[in-house]
């Protein structure tokens, strides 16, 4: 068994070398959740990060724990209001 699984790995390793890659790339501007909850109309998230978003936009941020929530959880939100840092 390990003898096949071996030769598996040794003969498909530039795929799986180029699926870490990309997995590594990708999981640096993207990351995906899903809605466990009935609060928002959907159910599976692609969450672009470093994107700021606007007013009625839909936000994610990650939960700092505590509750019944694990602390790293992703948490998506609709925006109703901005700062801009005026007063």
């Amino acid at each position: 068994m390990l003898n096949r699984t071996y030769r598996h790995l040794a003969h498909h390793a530039h795929i799986y070398l180029w699926l870490a890659v990309a997995m590594v790339a990708f999981g640096r501007h993207f990351a995906v959740t899903v809605n466990l909850s009935e609060s928002l109309p959907g159910t599976l998230f692609l969450i672009h990060k470093g994107v700021h978003p606007a007013q009625g936009d839909l936000a994610a941020f990650l939960y700092n724990g505590g509750g019944p929530y694990p602390r790293g959880a992703w948490f998506v939100k609709r925006l109703i209001g901005t700062h801009t840092g005026e007063r």
